[in-house]
This record gives structure tokens, C-alpha cells and sequence, in this order.
């Protein structure tokens, strides 16, 4: 699903994901990081260790190594630079048609720019190539956790149900059929529900980031070391990478309270209580801080909004029989698989039933 509506809005292509297509690129990506990043071998394990004191232009040669992890995304690197090659010929060929989707307007930027700064080919099928692998799969195991949660807590999902109806009836006496993105930032238990099981399941655990120059980092909370010794930084040297744990920051109880580790979709309702300003969106990491916060934010909540409120307006989510134990397993993304089963792949199994 979320393949598709990237290619419809960012690039008014139909990939047919839903529809079972046989397109290449909806090939490639099925278990592209389960496949070839949860086992890695011993040998790549300290490769990878030594990243930091080798030539950047050695990367280069990343593509021949033999592993299944470099095989597999250069192969899809292959596939979605065939793509998006098409998808670009496919606009030059058709130039006054226009459109709003995002790789139009890429591209008549692109050529309104002085000829000396435009973005070459190979750059747009990066690009391109970039936007898929970053929205796909991050989008889908949100929504997926999210479909879990409220499985876990029919009270929510009904919550949300009642919600949408009032919207629905409101945007019918203005004479709309269908909900505007205003409507959907009006939705203040769905935004909590979605904020909440952005904040409990953060698709990216942790970001690594490397300093540029020598520096300290002040702490908000002073650590005691177990010689007695109070550290209030931290020194940084210049190339140094630092590991920055989002999973643990939307579960600190300094600024989540003492239940972090529980769903309450209601702590964001409640607007008692001292919050700190971090991130893009409602004071989570999810989508990292700051010059390199995630790009499409927006355009994923938006999405979120826009899926959620069709699924729970027309289909029940509930868990399925007793004995499936979910895990979070961390291949790049934190995707969902079962217990014992994990040579299944990605899987979120629900009892699903339309809504009476």
C-alpha cells in the first residue's frame, strides 16, 4: 500500500503493489533489509568495523563484495535506477502536462536552474532511488505496530471510529465526500494514537551521527560514575560517531512520565507537565532533530492520517488466537515477525472483519 501511494503522489506512477503487478521494483523489495542484513557473517561484521579507516572512495567497490546484503541493494539499485529512468523519460516526453507530483516538479526546477548547478541523471535516479527505499517499508511497519496497538486496545480503536464519523459528518455540511488535510490535524485522539505508537515503536532505533570538529556535549541529566565522580559532559573528538538512541529518548521517563513504557495514546492530550523541544513532530525523535530530520515527515504523517482513518472506518482489527508472540526485530527497520517463526519473514497476523 505505501508503495503505491508513493508512486501516485511523488511520482504519478502506478506500481500495481496491491493489485499483485509484477513490476520489478515491487520485487526488489520484497525482504530487502530482512533478507540480507539480520544474519550478516562474521567476516562483514568486521569489515564494517573498520569503516572509519578506509578511503571514502573505496565505498565505490561496496557493490562486488559477496555477501547477500551488497548483492541484494545492488540489485535494487539496478531496479530503481531503470525505474526511475523510465518514470523521468516518461515526463520529458510529455513536458506540458505538468502535475504537482514531486518528481515534476524535480524536474522543471531542474531546468530552470543555471546549467552549472543542475543535478545530473545519475543524481535524479538517486534521488528517486532514496524516496522509495526511505518511505516504503519505514511507512508500512508503522502502520503496521500502529494496527497492532489498537488491536491490543479495541477501547482506542473505537475511540477513533466514533471520531472520524463526527469528521465525516462535518465535512458533509460543507458538501465534501471526502476529508481534507485540516480535517485530519482535527482528529486529536487519531493524531495522539498515531504520535503514541510513533513515540512506543520507533521504526528507526537509532541514528549514528559523526562530529565534524572537536566538541562537548552538555547533558541534561548529570550521570554518576561508580567511583562517586558526577559527569555533566561529554568530550567529543573530531571524527568521532556518536550513537544517539531514539528508542530510548521516546521511552524516558524524565520526559514521558513514569508510565514511558505503556500505551497512552492520552499523554498527548494532556498538556499538564514539563516537556522539553526535540524533533520535528510532537517532541519525538522518530524522525530525528534538526538540518537532517527526516525530509518526508510531513508527507508521512499525512499519509498515516489518510490510511488509518479509512482502515478503522471500515474494517475491526483484533488480535489473533492466543500463543503468537510479536517481536521487534531491528534489519535496518524494525519490522514485526513471530516467535520461532522468524524464517517466515515480516509478518503482523490480525483477525480482520468488517465494521458492523
Amino acid at each position: 500500500m505505501t508503495l503505491d501511494i508513493l508512486g501516485e503522489v511523488a511520482f504519478d506512477h502506478q506500481f500495481g503493489a496491491l493489485d499483485d503487478k509484477e513490476h520489478e521494483l515491487v520485487k526488489s523489495f520484497h525482504g530487502l533489509f530482512t533478507d540480507s542484513m539480520l544474519h550478516p557473517p562474521s567476516w562483514d561484521i568486521l569489515f564494517k568495523a573498520t569503516w572509519n579507516y578506509i578511503p571514502s572512495f573505496c565505498f565505490h567497490f561496496l557493490k562486488y563484495l559477496p555477501t547477500k546484503e551488497y548483492k541484494r541493494f545492488a540489485d535494487y539499485l539496478q531496479t530503481a535506477f531503470r525505474t526511475a529512468k523510465g518514470l523521468v523519460n516518461q515526463k520529458a516526453s510529455d513536458p506540458d502536462k505538468g502535475g504537482k507530483d514531486i518528481l515534476n516538479i524535480l524536474i522543471q526546477s531542474n531546468l530552470k536552474e543555471d546549467a552549472r548547478y543542475r543535478l545530473s541523471e545519475e543524481e535524479i535516479f538517486s534521488q528517486i532511488a532514496l524516496l522509495l527505499v526511505a518511505g516504503h517499508d519505514t511507512t508500512a511497519c508503522t502502520l503496521a505496530w500502529l494496527l497492532y496497538e489498537l488491536s491490543t486496545h479495541p477501547e482506542d480503536q473505537q475511540r477513533i471510529r466514533d471520531e472520524i464519523k463526527v469528521a465525516r459528518a462535518r465535512a458533509s455540511t460543507r458538501g465534501d465526500d471526502d476529508l481534507i488535510p485540516s480535517d485530519y490535524d482535527a482528529l486529536a485522539f487519531t493524531n495522539a494514537v498515531i504520535k503514541e505508537s510513533l513515540r512506543f515503536h520507533p521504526i528507526v532505533p537509532y541514528l549514528v551521527r559523526k562530529a565534524e570538529h572537536d566538541d562537548v556535549l552538555p547533558l541534561s541529566i548529570p550521570i554518576g560514575t561508580n567511583s562517586g565522580k558526577v559527569i555533566k559532559d561529554i568530550p567529543i573528538a573530531k571524527g568521532q560517531h556518536i550513537v544517539a538512541s531514539i528508542s530510548a529518548y521516546n521511552r524516558l521517563k524524565s520526559v514521558w512520565g513514569e508510565d514511558a513504557d505503556t500505551w497512552n495514546p492520552m499523554r498527548f492530550l494532556d498538556s499538564s507537565g514539563e516537556r522539553v523541544n526535540v524533533g520535528v513532530f510532537a517532541n519525538l525523535m522518530t524522525f530525528s532533530a534538526g538540518n537532517r530530520a527526516c525530509i518526508g515527515w510531513r508527507f508521512a504523517i499525512l499519509e498515516m492520517q489518510a490510511v488509518l482513518t479509512e482502515l478503522i472506518e471500515t474494517f475491526s482489527f483484533e488480535l489473533p488466537p492466543a500463543g503468537v508472540e510479536y517481536l521487534r526485530v531491528n534489519a535496518g527497520v524494525m519490522f514485526p515477525m513471530i516467535k520461532d517463526k522468524m524464517e517466515e519473514g515480516v509478518q503482523m497476523k490480525l483477525k480482520i472483519s468488517l465494521v458492523a
